[in-house]
């Protein structure tokens, strides 16, 4: 199963940035403020240096994709698909079938009312 991980956009090339803001029809002046957003108000890169980037990206999405073993251990009742839940480090990792990702911290358990073990 390919699970899907967004990229953190304080930390993953200007390219793919820029592709990320063309692909979702942002002109150059746009994107770039929405770079420095997502770089935490601390850009590496001018406007003039990040339109050079812009004009050449190709368009691309913000998600990084890993082939992934599943074996399901749950039915989750209220998305009401199979969900594998794994503790690693007392985190509670989870993934649907349907390819979403999300997680518990070690204080807040999955609830065995909507988790039902399989």
């Amino acid at each position: 199963m390919k699970i899907a991980q967004k990229v953190n956009t304080l930390t993953c090339p200007a390219a793919r940035l820029a592709g990320y803001y063309k692909a979702i029809g942002k002109t150059a002046q746009e994107s770039y403020g929405l770079f420095v957003r997502d770089r935490g108000l601390k850009p590496e890169i001018d406007m003039k240096a990040f339109a050079k980037i812009f004009e050449s990206a190709s368009p691309c999405d913000l998600y990084d994709y890993e082939d992934m073993d599943v074996q399901w251990t749950h039915f989750d009742i209220l998305r009401q698909c199979h969900v594998m839940i794994i503790s690693e480090d007392g985190i509670f990792k989870m993934v649907w079938e349907d390819g979403g990702t999300g997680s518990h911290p070690p204080r807040y358990p999955p609830n065995p009312e909507r988790f039902m073990p399989l």
